[in-house]
């Protein structure tokens, strides 16, 4: 599946439509989050070595960020879909992630992204 890149981009290149929203403790655990230093943090292994990690301050401002672990940078599996890279680690962490942002839509955690959508 192509990646929809015509959507609004934040400063720092992340898809400006998707909201992040704190909702009550319970639900914000339940969805693996935990609260650190006045932030909401989720992360969870994608693979072996690339991660999937959210951020949400409490003013509601939230980053998401796919990290290649052994080298410690972003991994941007949208972009290798695009360019027509579609090896199995590109398949697992694109299935694995859209799994993720579907949960966290239903919980209204996280709004205004689509499937296929750039995150």
């Amino acid at each position: 599946m192509k990646i929809n890149n015509d959507v609004p981009l934040t400063e720092f290149g992340q898809n400006k439509n998707i909201k992040f929203h704190i909702l009550d403790t319970d639900i914000m655990q339940s969805c693996g989050f935990r609260f650190f230093n006045n932030h909401w943090f989720f992360c969870i292994g994608i693979t072996d070595t690339i991660s999937m990690i959210i951020t949400i301050e409490q003013n509601e401002e939230g980053k998401i960020d796919i990290m290649d672990d052994d080298f410690m940078q972003p991994y941007d599996f949208q972009s290798m879909i695009n360019r027509g890279n579609s090896n199995n680690t590109v398949k697992i962490v694109q299935k694995k992630v859209y799994e993720i942002m579907e949960n966290l839509i239903k919980n209204k955690i996280i709004t205004g992204w689509n499937r296929g959508d750039y995150i």
